[in-house]
């Protein structure tokens, strides 16, 4: 009979198990080792070599997975064709097509949208497999599994397997099932001991295999408790709190320097255990960088979704997937071209021209709203575009010509985005990726940047495969099908980091600590939401279908991650726990049993003492923001300048603003966005109305001036010239909202103000210059009208802000500075009044400026804001207004008094653009919360 023996948590499996091992010398190749996993097969071979002082000739080492595949082969003997997720989804997908009654109805149709639910249907009929039940059994009760009386989960269990089978597919259950069936008649004669260490919770498959193996002579069974034994020293665990990862990686890196500055060893007997991958490159930017390259191995998996090159393959099928007939959206493009990866490809030997060309691309495409939809070749034609370029970037030793730029552009656009445009399915797609990703390679820096082998190495595999899978045959209808395919079926690959994995300090996955034994312990994001985390939602099997089948439930799930977890904890010397706790994190229930144990050993009441929190020496303060001088250089500037409404606004808003905008000339980057911003729109309707007006100027205004038909063409022909001809989506949408919107103008205010009287257009869009209170001040009125005797100044407004008064006149005070920001909302109106009366001599009362709000929801004649409906009481507020600008004036040109922050930070700052260089960017945060 087999024997079977149990370890303690605190004991070393590895040492156990070599020191129970049959050896003849150094050969042990008559013994068969078997794992949970793979890991530990390397740890053995070297304490094998230790302990034989030189080189050995090894066992032969399994993880259970490898056990059962060498077991399935001596019964069927040629290769394994593997049926991978994506085949199985491919052949489900088949399946789905004849079933009468489906999974979904009519929704799963296609295959790019029945590819999620393939692939969890797969996992989930593999477990079914490995439940191990007869064949009938399986039968019955699965075609009492019906939902909403759709479909049967029968059909498809049998309908797979026997479809599997006849393309000559195998799975992974298909083998466990096929092995434990006929584990009895399978022959292990050739092995003189086999060891089966650290296995935990079976499945009923593996239970079968295995129960059969502790029936024969030769086996030895070794498992491991996570509890420690009676006596044995408890290890020195430390907890560390932190408000986020940052904060754990933050302690951690101050324990690694802490510890090598005491010279204390790094080794294989040092491990961080990483349970979720979110705090990989943290520790590996801010923990490894304390240690030589050779000194730590890192050995888990990363999500490829969070890759570089990932990241470039997703923006390349973003891009080519907008195409509407033979035009694209420019903010895609604008993403695409300025990945690191597209925007480093070589021209010549040189790096820099790609990076210069696609930013004056990314500049152009920006300020030219028309091209918000835009073809290929538009750009490669972009004559004035390319000769900017050549000039800035040719010198002497290297002339650069705008044909070259061309080329050069042209070239990369046929090797990315034509390679991707037309995919006859997912092969020729794989293919393509593979052409356009070893262009990358070969043509741009991609491959200097970090990590960039482990990450293409792995896409490049997944990509070789498809190329050659069954599923390769299947298509999709358009671009934006591969791109669905690429997240949802690519995305879900890992990157693994193999590593040297003897050698120097282990950085870990929880699963890859099974089995071996460490030192000290570093064991990051111990978080309920971790450790131990969800299991994923079932979407076909019950939770007591699966109890009662022996599949693994969510009571199975934690139970698995509790056990590895005190096995690694209660198996070393010295751990260190980090968590974070804050807003809806909270540490792991694991980490709370242990401080609970604390507190019972020690008769404590709270945990508080054990925890050290982790503190950021980091200053938080707000610092005042402090006051511009204003040097010679800025007063001679001012001396000669010209003064508008918005200049003025923005120096009452606040005084440094107006320094970094006018006086610095620093403009905020406009983004690229797939629809046209309020700004867009307010210029757009200003030249409609421009234009539709024009032919009114200087005589009266009639009825049949007003004809809706002609504002449509007008709003047409300028939106064809200014955003494309064939407007689609949401630019489609705005320009019918637009037509709606002037139309209810015309008819509901300007067609009543006709009708009430006389009405004469004087000047549409009049540009005004002046010199007053020894300075120049200019603007641009948008529409001047005579309505009688009265002059009305209009500034057309495509926003609306109800009850915002111009200047709250009870309020202001002009010998109290701090008043005048709280009273003066804008000096947009009575300025158009200023210059008005001024170049034409006009009096005030006679003038009458006033906002017209277009985007009202109701437009009528109430839609006009005057600054001051009485004309005696304008003439006061508009005296108060000169006196508010003389003032104005004055400290703006005195060199005593600096640019000032405003007094109000959390009012003017959030929306602020120069926060980062006034040091005010805490603002935003600040007033958010």
């Amino acid at each position: 009979m087999s024997e079977r023996i149990v370890i303690g948590a605190q004991e070393n499996l590895l040492e156990t198990l070599v020191s129970r091992m049959i050896t003849q010398g150094r050969d042990f190749s008559a013994t068969a080792v078997i794992f949970p996993g793979k890991r530990p097969a390397h740890f053995l071979r070297k304490e094998l070599a230790v302990r034989a002082g030189g080189s050995i000739i090894p066992p032969h080492i399994y993880s259970v997975d490898d056990f059962i595949l060498f077991l399935y082969q001596q019964r069927f003997p040629e290769p394994v064709r593997d049926l991978t997720p994506i085949d199985a989804a491919a052949l489900l997908h088949m399946v789905h097509g004849e079933l009468k009654e489906r999974l979904g109805g009519e929704y799963f149709t296609s295959f790019d949208a029945f590819i999620p639910v393939g692939l969890k249907l797969f996992g989930e009929l593999e477990e079914l497999r490995m439940a191990n039940l007869p064949e009938n059994k399986m039968k019955e009760v699965l075609s009492s599994l019906t939902y909403n009386r759709l479909f049967s989960l029968a059909e498809y269990y049998t309908k797979l397997y026997a479809l599997a089978a006849e393309k000559g597919f195998t799975t992974r259950a298909v083998r466990y099932r096929e092995v434990a069936d006929h584990i009895m008649e399978l022959d292990l004669s050739g092995y003189t001991q086999i060891v089966v260490a650290g296995l935990f919770k079976l499945t009923h498959a593996e239970q079968i295999i295995f129960n059969d193996l502790e029936k024969r002579s030769n086996t030895l069974f070794i498992y491991q408790s996570d509890k420690s034994g009676d006596g044995t020293p408890e290890p020195e665990i430390h907890f560390y709190k932190a408000s986020d990862t940052h904060g754990q990686v933050f302690a951690l890196s101050g324990l690694i320097k802490k510890q090598l500055e005491n010279h204390q060893p790094l080794d294989e007997r040092s491990v961080i255990v990483l349970p979720d991958a979110e705090a990989l490159f943290p520790v590996v930017h801010h923990t490894l960088t304390l240690l030589d390259p050779e000194k730590y191995n890192i050995a888990l998996e990363y999500p490829m979704s969070r890759t570089p090159i990932y990241g470039f393959l997703n923006n390349l099928m973003e891009f080519v997937s907008t195409k509407q007939g033979n035009r694209y959206t420019a903010v895609s493009y604008i993403n695409f071209i300025l990945h690191p990866y597209t925007k480093n490809i070589r021209f010549g030997n040189r790096t820099d021209v790609t990076r210069i060309l696609f930013h004056e691309i990314e500049s152009a495409l920006t300020k030219d709203k028309s091209k918000i939809l835009l073809t290929l070749e538009e750009i490669e034609e972009w004559d004035e575009l390319f000769t900017n370029v050549a000039f800035a970037v040719s010198d002497a030793g290297n002339p650069v010509s705008p044909e070259q730029l061309k080329n050069h552009l042209h070239a990369i656009h046929a090797s990315t985005i034509g390679a991707l445009e037309h995919c006859g399915s997912i092969r020729e797609f794989a293919h393509q990726v593979i052409d356009v990703l070893t262009t990358i390679y070969e043509q741009s820096t991609a491959r200097l940047h970090p990590l960039f082998r482990p990450y293409s190495e792995a896409l490049l595999n997944v990509f070789l495969g498809l190329e050659q899978s069954f599923a390769g045959s299947a298509s999709f209808q358009d671009a934006s099908g591969y791109l669905n395919f690429l997240q949802q079926y690519i995305s879900l690959q890992n990157v693994p980091f193999a590593g040297t994995p003897l050698r120097g300090l282990q950085v870990l996955g929880l699963l890859e600590t099974r089995n071996l034994h460490f030192d000290d312990v570093y064991l990051l994001n111990v978080n309920e939401n971790v450790l131990p985390g969800s299991p994923g939602s079932d979407m076909l099997l019950p939770q007591q279908l699966r109890e009662q089948w022996g599949l693994e439930t969510r009571h199975d799930h934690d139970q698995l991650r509790e056990y590895y977890f005190h096995l690694i904890v209660r198996n070393a010397k010295r751990v260190h726990l980090f968590y974070s706790e804050s807003g809806d994190s909270d540490k792991s229930r694991f980490v709370e049993q242990l401080l609970w144990e604390r507190q019972k050993r020690d008769g404590t009441y709270s945990s508080d003492s054990y925890v050290q929190t982790v503190r950021y020496r980091v200053n938080l303060a707000n610092e005042t923001v402090t006051p511009i001088v204003k040097s010679d250089e800025v007063m001679a500037l001012l001396r000669g300048f010209t003064y508008s409404a918005s200049v003025l606004d923005m120096y009452l808003q606040c005084p440094i603003k107006f320094y970094y905008r006018f006086i610095m000339r620093i403009e905020e980057k406009e983004e690229a966005s797939a629809d046209l911003d309020s700004r867009d729109i307010g210029i757009f309707v200003h030249t409609v109305l421009k234009r539709f007006f024009d032919p009114c100027v200087g005589r009266k205004m009639e009825l049949h001036d007003l004809q809706p038909g002609r504002m449509r063409r007008l709003i047409d022909e300028l939106f064809s010239q200014k955003f494309g001809s064939e407007p689609a989506g949401e630019s489609y949408l705005l320009k019918r909202q637009i037509q709606r919107q002037l139309e209810s103008f015309l008819n509901d205010y300007q067609i009543p103000a006709v009708q009430e009287s006389e009405l004469m257009i004087r000047g549409l869009e009049e540009n005004i210059r002046i010199h007053a209170f020894g300075a120049k001040f200019e603007g641009r009125l948008d529409r001047i009208e005579q309505r009688g005797s009265k002059i009305v100044i209009l500034d057309y407004k495509t926003g609306y802000s109800k009850n915002k008064k111009i200047i709250v006149v009870d309020k202001l005070d002009v010998n109290n500075r701090s008043s005048w920001s709280e009273a003066v909302t804008s000096v947009q109106l009575p300025m158009y009044l200023l210059l008005y009366s001024i170049q034409t001599k006009t009096d005030v009362e006679h003038i009458m400026p006033a906002y017209l709000y277009l985007g009202k929801n109701r437009i009528g004649r109430d839609c006009e804001a005057e600054f001051v409906e009485d004309p005696g009481e304008r003439a006061a507020a508009f005296e108060q207004f000169k006196q508010l600008i003389d003032l104005l004036l004055q400290e703006v040109n005195n060199a005593a008094v600096p640019f000032a922050p405003p007094a109000d930070l959390g009012t003017t700052c959030p929306q602020c653009p120069y926060t980062g260089l006034c040091g005010t960017a805490w603002i935003k945060g600040w007033t958010a919360s």
